[in-house]
């Protein structure tokens, strides 16, 4: 069984603030559980998880131990496509793949669908703390249940559907690879310390209101008024997420603002990995980014 990467389209750090918020799987990437005689990446990860598991008080009563420490000690390992350190969710795929293939016969979480989404939510913020020190859950959410999912608010999380596009739509999402690995918890830090400063944090509601805006008009399939929102939120993260936006790339992103072919925006926690791209005009857009590797999302 195949555990995909994920992508937050909509919600990069405004969720902290009760935004709105809309992330997808990505098939391009995925990982799988696997076995091997010979060391392999993050083994030592995986082993340090268990024992992380093992003295908590929620996650030990849900996963299996034992037969985690055994299958451990077989060569079990993570097999992965998904880019550690660029937004995809390397993690929240393997903290699926965990409860997935180790949780407890018939827990009680999986037996009330109405809540079931929000109990997911809450092992994931457990099991994913683990690598980012905190965590929102939504990315192992994601790549658990493999459906798109809207975040409402901090209280409400609902699977749903993604817009039909017509054939002859130009509206285009991407992904622009920076080459740049990047670590989660320096941003998310930089960004919660930020909004202690009430003139910053009420800059972040203005972007919350466009990020609310852009989600609702993607999924009722209104691709200009996304394209409106996105430009603005393109514009107030070149003014007040600068540590997001990885340095070579801020020329880029800034000639973006004055012409209108396509908007990038952070994917994710941002200060590299990939940056999420909107566009009208795909074409023009490959033509014009013809020197960076490009990623069509939608």
């Amino acid at each position: 069984m195949s555990f995909y990467a994920k992508l937050l389209l909509f919600g990069e750090f405004t969720l902290i603030n009760g935004s709105s918020g809309l992330a997808i799987p990505f098939p391009f990437y995925s990982g799988h559980w696997a076995y091997s005689d010979i060391p392999q990446p993050y083994q030592e990860d995986l082993k340090n998880l268990y024992t992380y598991i093992a003295t908590h008080e929620e996650l030990k009563n849900i996963i299996q131990l034992d037969k985690l420490k055994h299958d451990l000690d077989n060569g079990l390992y993570f097999k992965s496509t998904i880019p550690n350190g660029y937004g995809l969710g390397s993690s929240g795929a393997l903290c699926a793949a965990v409860l997935s293939e180790f949780v407890t016969k018939n827990p009680s979480f999986l037996n009330n669908k109405k809540d079931k989404i929000l109990a997911l939510r809450k092992i994931f913020i457990a099991l994913e703390s683990f690598f980012h020190g905190s965590s929102s859950g939504i990315d192992p959410l994601i790549c658990y249940l493999n459906e798109p999912i809207l975040i409402k608010n901090k209280n409400e999380i609902v699977t749903t559907s993604l817009p039909v596009k017509p054939t002859e739509e130009p509206f285009t999402i991407f992904l622009l690879n920076t080459q740049q690995p990047r670590s989660t918890a320096t941003t998310v830090n930089w960004f919660i310390k930020q909004c202690e400063n009430p003139a910053y944090f009420e800059k972040t509601q203005i972007l919350s209101n466009h990020t609310n805006k852009a989600v609702y008009a993607f999924l009722n399939t209104d691709f200009k008024e996304t394209l409106q929102q996105v430009k603005q939120l393109s514009r107030l993260q070149f003014q007040y997420f600068q540590p997001m936006i990885t340095p070579r790339f801020m020329p880029l992103w800034e000639k973006s603002l004055t012409h209108s072919i396509f908007n990038l925006k952070v994917c994710g926690a941002g200060g590299g990995g990939f940056i999420l791209g909107f566009t009208h005009d795909w074409e023009d857009t490959q033509k014009a980014l013809q020197d960076f590797e490009l990623l069509k999302v939608f």
